[in-house]
């Protein structure tokens, strides 16, 4: 299975209607159809009640379309954070900081690191008096 093939089944399930979908992602529909079909075959189950007046999710149709919902997203998050890393240096800031710099100090040393040009990144450790930090 292919994001593709999630991305034509998403256009499907939600306009429940083949020759909209069609129309929406830019392709014929006997070729969505078509498309569909493989995508059933390849899973082995029935995505969608056919009749010649309306489409339908079948159940195993409801779980795919959560599912793939979630993969897309989350190749969106994984295409952002692959650019964001190619295009920016992060640097990685270890701090380790008592519990009285918490509410006044803490705060406006992360405010005033952050507006720097580069982005930082903060890994924040609450120390103690007999705490080593390395």
């Amino acid at each position: 299975m292919e994001f593709q093939q999630l991305k034509l089944f998403l256009a499907v399930a939600d306009a429940l209607h083949f020759g909209r979908a069609a129309q929406q992602v830019g392709m014929a529909q006997p070729h969505l159809s078509r498309a569909i079909a493989r995508l059933e075959e390849e899973i082995g189950v029935r995505l969608f009640d056919r009749t010649s007046r309306r489409v339908a999710l079948t159940a195993a149709g409801e779980r795919l379309r959560e599912e793939a919902i979630e993969m897309l997203q989350a190749e969106r998050r994984a295409q952002q954070a692959a650019r964001a890393a190619g295009q920016q240096r992060r640097r990685r800031l270890r701090i380790a900081y008592v519990s009285a710099a918490l509410y006044r100090a803490l705060p406006a040393a992360l405010r005033s690191l952050s507006s720097s040009s580069e982005p930082i990144e903060f890994a924040l450790q609450e120390a103690t008096p007999t705490s080593s930090w390395r």
